[in-house]
């Protein structure tokens, strides 16, 4: 997994854990806050010590746009120390937690056509890799806590955050030796099938996003990427969304016909343009009916699928489903075969051989 795919799943799960918020019973409300806070401390602590020196080494202009948004970033600590205090004084206000989640998602939605689109497409392979796994190190031993009154910088990411997150863990383990009832600053969202797919779907944009904004100079590495996400996602959905949702009735089984037509289309959009010449007119239309097509598919998938499987599939159906997506996206070709089998157990046989075949010349390649 690159850098950006982790930061990708970063928002994904912040997200759920905002609605999580929301929706939790009041009993349960604090420990849910004191687990959102800990989740975007440790978060924007991360992207401080790796994401942004990386921006700023890899991007003419990398620079400014850190600085905006470390400056949203220290915006929202003020925000969560504040949530903090309220937490202390026994309440916190619907209006507070408003204002956090607008800033959390403006936040993230700069960061995803800015930083994300300028890492993607200056970093090689190697090293958004391997900054992905800093990145996992360096949040794992993150402050737990807000700081807002820290030093900035490059003191505050080497110096101060080291020492602050074990002062941090202590007080989280303090905490709950006191009031066991009260449970340790965490919370895992549950496999949801309807969450994984939403998350695919976000990732997609952010790729069709960076795809159109790269114009004439479109790189092949971000239509590499952007093809391999649609792979994986199409035979996700192939395979296991789509033949439960067939049986929800007539209208279902229609949706499902136009669906997987638009999968194939897509398919074929992207294995036409991997042979079309960059800066053509021919690559430009090819690159803007893709575009055009992925975003109407998903929003097709999103206002009439989703809403059909949320309302007769249970929660714990939704969370095998979600299990079985994501076993589904791992053993998934690296890019769409447009002229592979359609039917659940076709799709399934021909990915998995076209999945190993994948394999096989990969490992060969590096001898």
């Amino acid at each position: 997994m690159d850098l950006v795919d982790e930061l990708m799943l970063e928002h994904a799960r912040i997200a759920r854990m905002l609605d999580h918020v929301e929706d939790v019973p009041d009993d349960e409300r604090a420990d849910a806050i004191r687990a959102l806070v800990a989740e975007l401390v440790a978060h924007e602590s991360a992207e401080e010590t790796v994401v942004y020196p990386a921006l700023e080494r890899c991007a003419a202009g990398g620079s400014s746009i850190a600085a905006e948004r470390l400056a949203e970033q220290h915006e929202a600590e003020d925000m969560l120390a504040d949530v903090e205090h309220a937490l202390r004084e026994g309440t916190v206000e619907d209006g507070l937690l408003s204002r956090l989640r607008a800033a959390v998602i403006d936040h993230a939605r700069a960061e995803e056509a800015t930083v994300f689109w300028l890492l993607r497409t200056n970093l090689s392979e190697a090293d958004s890799r391997r900054l992905a796994a800093r990145y996992d190190r360096v949040k794992a031993r993150a402050p737990t806590h807000p700081h807002p009154w820290a030093p900035g910088g490059r003191l505050r990411s080497l110096v101060f955050a080291p020492a602050a997150a074990r002062v941090d863990r202590w007080r989280d383990g303090h905490r709950a030796d006191s009031d066991p009832a009260s449970g340790p600053a965490h919370w895992d969202p549950p496999v949801d099938a309807v969450a994984v797919l939403k998350a695919d779907h976000e990732t997609l944009r952010l790729l069709a996003d960076q795809f159109e904004r790269q114009g004439e100079a479109a790189p092949r590495a971000v239509l590499e990427r952007l093809a391999q996400e649609v792979a994986r996602h199409g035979v996700a959905e192939i395979e296991r969304l789509y033949p439960l949702v067939a049986r929800m009735g007539p209208d279902a089984q229609n949706l499902v016909k136009k669906a997987r037509l638009d999968h194939e289309e897509i398919a074929l959009r992207i294995t036409t343009l991997t042979s079309v010449p960059l800066g053509t007119h021919d690559f430009r239309e090819e690159a803007a009916t893709l575009v055009r097509e992925l975003r109407e598919h998903l929003a097709v998938e999103e206002g009439e699928i989703f809403p059909l499987l949320g309302s007769q599939t249970s929660a714990a159906e939704l969370q095998t489903l979600g299990e079985k997506l994501q076993r589904a996206r791992r053993r998934a070709p690296r890019s769409p075969h447009p002229h592979a089998p359609k039917s659940a157990l076709g799709s399934r046989m021909a990915d998995r051989l076209l999945h190993a075949a994948e394999v096989v010349e990969r490992v060969a390649g590096r001898r």
